[in-house]
């Protein structure tokens, strides 16, 4: 069996190939990513924003997909590892990851998607937000969500445990407006990858958000329903999620 050392070589030469001319710029990213990562503060109490929270409802993602295959097929299959990419963007990033410690990938995910436009959803069949494929995002862009399933993808895809990853659905009480993004927790510091900051955030930055949900590969966990009430530019509540579409 190919030692570690030879699997990073390997990986190394790979993402060169598949980067061309613009590795050097690459190259920086990663080193600023592996110098800047140690020195972040560690966030104490931010996870209050979630812990300590009873969840409403939890659903299966699989029962999400049967319900409304139209609306949630896709994204269920990009988090999964169903879908598979061939994107040469896309490997690219893996087996630049892969050479990474887990911490400094982060903020070249965050980086790379920084990259791709936000694109508002359109309207599934029955209404609502629909979730796209992985390949559509990186093709098209897409909204927040989107942009949270790319990135948990991405780290997923380069060995980061799942159980470390949730993105988070949350409503902004002074808007009445929703959002979405990803959140990972790695040697006991909770960082937020969200597609409207250009670096990494903690749940404390994010605080005037009230969090609805929390989605993984596996399940939607609700924590909330929102009063859709409150604000006149609150979203409506999905047919199967009890949830507002997501911006």
């Amino acid at each position: 069996m190919p030692s570690r050392r030879h699997r990073k070589r390997t990986c190394s030469s790979r993402f060169v190939g598949r980067i061309g001319p613009a590795w050097p710029v690459v190259a920086a990213m990663m080193l600023i990513a592996v110098s800047w990562w140690p020195s972040l503060p560690a966030a104490a109490g931010d996870d209050d924003l979630i812990q300590g929270r009873a969840p409403v409802r939890t659903i299966p993602l699989a029962a999400m997909a049967r319900l409304d295959p139209a609306r949630f097929g896709a994204g269920i299959r990009a988090l999964n590892g169903s879908e598979r990419i061939q994107d040469r963007r896309w490997r690219a990033l893996v087996d630049l990851l892969d050479i990474l410690p887990p911490g400094a990938r982060l903020s070249i995910v965050q980086h790379f998607f920084a990259g791709f436009p936000y694109r508002p959803d359109r309207p599934a069949a029955k209404g609502g937000d629909r979730w796209s494929s992985l390949a559509e995002f990186l093709e098209w862009g897409g909204d927040c969500e989107e942009f949270a399933i790319a990135k948990y993808r991405a780290l997923k895809d380069s060995g980061i445990p799942s159980s470390a990853m949730q993105i988070v659905l949350a409503r902004d009480p002074d808007s009445g407006t929703d959002h979405a993004w990803l959140q990972v927790t790695l040697a006991g510091r909770t960082l937020i990858l969200d597609n409207r900051r250009d670096g990494l955030a903690t749940l404390r930055e994010l605080s005037r958000y009230r969090p609805i949900a929390l989605l993984d590969e596996r399940r939607l966990i609700i924590v909330a329903i929102p009063d859709v009430t409150n604000h006149p530019s609150a979203g409506v509540r999905t047919a199967h999620t009890g949830l507002p579409a997501v911006p």
